[in-house]
């Protein structure tokens, strides 16, 4: 509620009691992708998201019924939240927080509070997004954004899933990557298009896929069409290791 609809003499809600959907809360583990990749990290997946990719490996996270949130998601305040994140961070100085989703910027209220306290401990914090969503009052709280515009092989029209003003805002904040989620070489133009009006934002390529045999041959695929435009190539580590487990 803003100020100026709020009511005489109510005062604004604590941020540290708001409520946040939780899809899960593991690690330490590692980063298995994109600029961190095989950095110790703690995982906070939000729930919801209003994009919905045709080929999503975490729907779990956004996919079931309103009646059915509460066996999918856990309601939490924010304080409550952290307190659960800081359980699971690797120890040492350069501990890190990956945020991710479904969209975890659809709460971006409740989160900065999270964040906030994050940062308060010494957190390195990244934020993963489909930037479609305005950072608002995360930005202060972040150290990256890795930002992965769909492509059009997600199914999703492009109403849903491109929002060029979004896109522009995050990529004002000098903390973000473009992760562009691809099937093979034959999607590296459409990666060009979209990346093309963002020149100061890196781009990172990252095959699509959930098991190793999959995701070594695009990725073979992929070098050196990537490395020919000068972009960077990004494995999914925690596919090699683990597979497409849960709380990895």
């Amino acid at each position: 509620m803003s100020a100026l609809a709020r009511a005489p003499g109510q005062r604004p809600a604590d941020p540290a009691g708001m409520p946040i959907e939780v899809s899960e809360i593991f690690g330490p583990t590692l980063q298995g992708e994109g600029v961190s990749v095989g950095r110790a990290a703690a995982f906070l997946r939000l729930a919801r998201c209003g994009v919905g990719c045709a080929w999503c490996d975490t729907r779990y996270s956004w996919d079931f019924e309103p009646e059915d949130a509460a066996q999918h998601a856990e309601s939490v305040t924010a304080q409550a939240c952290w307190e659960q994140v800081r359980g699971h961070l690797p120890p040492g100085r350069e501990r890190l927080l990956v945020v991710s989703g479904g969209e975890p910027l659809l709460q971006a209220q409740a989160l900065a509070h999270v964040l906030r306290l994050a940062k308060g401990a010494g957190c390195r914090v990244e934020v993963e997004t489909s930037g479609v969503v305005p950072p608002g009052a995360l930005v202060p709280f972040v150290d990256l954004f890795t930002v992965s515009p769909k492509l059009r092989h997600s199914a999703v029209s492009d109403a849903r899933r491109m929002r060029p003003a979004v896109l522009a805002e995050l990529a004002d904040t000098g903390r973000a990557v473009f992760k562009f989620v691809v099937r093979g070489p034959q999607d590296l133009d459409e990666v060009a298009e979209l990346a093309e009006p963002y020149p100061a934002v890196p781009v990172m390529v990252m095959p699509l896929g959930t098991s190793p045999h999959r995701l070594g041959r695009v990725l073979r695929a992929l070098a050196e069409p990537v490395a020919a435009r000068g972009w960077r190539l990004t494995p999914r580590m925690h596919i090699d290791l683990w597979g497409n487990e849960r709380g990895r």
